[in-house]
């Protein structure tokens, strides 16, 4: 628990995730190289960094946090606030549909 009393769970980032910021590296990378005037390749340079930073800003925005009797679910620096006692039931599920977890394994 941190000073607040608060009790922060990071969200588990799967495998998937870094391979797609991987490709979509890769892939403004490979452009940036078959340009051959060097004013797209600047471009080219501006939308990799806008991108990264995208995929960075969404991957640290995720997590959970228990703050007395609320449960607070970060998605994207948006809290959702949910009262802990209202939880009926927490299942094991594997799809993307199930929270905005980064991982499938939740």
């Amino acid at each position: 628990m941190d000073k607040e009393g608060k009790k922060i769970y990071r969200s588990r980032i799967d495998w998937w995730l870094w391979a797609m910021i991987l490709l979509a590296t890769g892939a403004v990378i490979a452009a940036c190289i078959g340009v051959q005037q060097w004013y797209f390749q600047w471009d080219f340079m501006l939308v990799m960094a806008l991108l990264a930073a995208l995929f960075l800003v969404t991957i640290r925005g995720t997590w959970y946090a228990i703050e007395g009797g609320t449960l607070i679910v970060y998605q994207f620096f948006r809290p959702t606030r949910m009262p802990v006692v209202k939880i009926r039931e927490v299942r094991y599920v594997r799809g993307f549909l199930a929270g905005p977890a980064l991982s499938t394994r939740r």
